[in-house]
């Protein structure tokens, strides 16, 4: 190691000091050490679907977690800097005001977020200054993986069967010992928003949460019954809720993971403990499929480049946004996930197949809506299971179809959960003719076209 070498750490998704793999890169390799978050207001604009890419229950979330990253970061000597503005430019004027050797940042998954690395790595190489990421967003690295990226299989079953095999090698999770000292003075968190409220009582960002939560989920007998109650749409310990810490990397995957081996040992495995473990190879399968198909992934005609029969009516969309559509499940699926930033698995599927398929609406803006309002938005998962759900991605069946009044009975059976979230239908005609003159069907006449078809 360099003698008076100073490092710079980016944090991004990856909220944590213990299993972070690229801040143990980075700590062996610098003298001082500064750590910086770069939140962009312009995320907090609307995009070209009309939502934001950070709605207000991810940033309630975030600030949380930035304020315990930064108590962690205390106990090693060190604290966080919170800059604010555009990523290159952000790093850019840092730069001009310290003298950095080494940049160091998890590798990033997204395509926009891959993009914005690379523009950093240029602007870092012509500054002479070296820079490096780490991959640890999944279970595996790509060289684990028993297949070439591109040889990726279309589907989940044939790509968990390929992968079960290596369950012993998961890395176990990493502790950090210690960080060299800051680079700069300490100085106040200066966060991008003041508002401490607390938006939803259940959770709380943050890697002491995140741990938290871990612990306590594991210390009960839920994890033993996980397979038979995850589909409920509203109960807290029906499922493991574990996935905002892990969207925002306040956990690892490697560290849930060995909290369910650990579960397994003391109390024995089965098909529901298993299950968790299948869950987590879901995540890991929509990661790597990003990977492999990058913008694809985004696109209205998916990885195969055929057209869904859907289209984009605003008036449409923004009943479906409201939870005010002809269907009382689908509505209080909406209502909760707008006042509180998460709903199930199922709530999900749900809803986002009304949209596609009821509604006949452009899946795309379905998954800008969920990444707006979801406080635990993975991209790769958010628009993997759209993509799944309308038919252009990695479902063999070409799409799914959900039942509303089927998968009422199955899950609302007494209509609690309607009464709840206030889901009775109350749906409005819509315009008969759109902005250029064409005539468009009300709500109910689409919703009787398509209860035909």
């Amino acid at each position: 190691m360099v003698a008076g070498k100073r490092g710079l750490f980016i944090f991004n998704r990856d909220l944590r000091v213990q299993d972070n793999l690229a801040l143990l890169a980075i700590c062996k390799q610098v003298d001082s050490l500064d750590c910086i978050y770069v939140h962009n207001p312009a995320q907090a604009s609307a995009d070209n679907y009309g939502c934001k890419q950070l709605g207000q229950h991810s940033q309630q979330f975030l600030l949380q977690s930035l304020h315990q990253l930064d108590n962690e970061l205390q106990l090693f000597g060190q604290h966080l800097k919170v800059l604010s503005g555009p990523l290159i430019s952000s790093i850019d004027n840092y730069l001009q005001h310290h003298q950095i050797d080494l940049v160091v940042q998890s590798a990033p998954y997204g395509t926009d977020e891959q993009r914005l690395a690379d523009s950093l790595a240029n602007k870092l190489s012509d500054l002479g200054i070296t820079y490096q990421q780490v991959w640890q967003h999944t279970l595996f690295s790509q060289t684990q993986l028993p297949f070439r990226l591109s040889a990726l299989p279309a589907h989940f079953t044939p790509f968990r069967q390929k992968i079960e095999p290596l369950f012993p090698d998961v890395a176990n999770s990493q502790a950090l010992i210690s960080m060299p000292p800051p680079v700069t003075k300490a100085s106040p968190l200066a966060a991008f928003s003041r508002d401490t409220k607390q938006h939803i009582q259940d959770f709380q960002g943050g890697c002491q949460a995140g741990i938290a939560h871990l612990v306590a989920y594991f210390g009960t007998d839920a994890p033993l019954t996980y397979k038979q109650t995850r589909d409920q749409l509203d109960s807290w310990t029906s499922s493991s809720k574990l996935s905002p810490w892990l969207a925002w990397g306040c956990l690892s995957v490697r560290q849930v993971w060995q909290q369910i081996l650990n579960y397994e040992q003391q109390k024995g495995a089965n098909q529901s403990t298993y299950w968790l473990k299948f869950e987590l190879l879901w995540r890991e399968y929509f990661h790597w499929y990003l990977q492999r198909h990058q913008h694809k992934v985004f696109g209205f005609s998916g990885i195969h480049g055929r057209a869904p029969l859907t289209t984009f009516h605003a008036d449409y969309f923004a009943i479906w946004c409201a939870g005010n559509t002809p269907y009382p499940l689908v509505n209080a699926i909406m209502h909760q996930l707008n006042q509180t930033g998460y709903i199930s698995n199922r709530a999900r599927q749900i809803a986002a197949s009304c949209w596609v398929n009821e509604l006949q609406g452009d899946w795309r803006y379905g998954a800008a809506y969920f990444q707006q309002q979801l406080l635990d938005y993975d991209v790769a998962v958010n628009w993997g299971n759209w993509q799944y759900i309308a038919g252009v991605g990695a479902d063999p069946r070409g799409g799914r179809r959900f039942d509303l009044e089927k998968q009422t009975r199955l899950y609302d059976p007494d209509e609690r959960y309607i009464r709840r979230w206030q889901g009775e239908a109350t749906c409005q005609p819509l315009a008969t003719r759109d902005a250029v003159g064409w005539p468009m069907q009300t709500c109910a006449e689409a919703v009787s076209a398509g209860n035909q078809a």
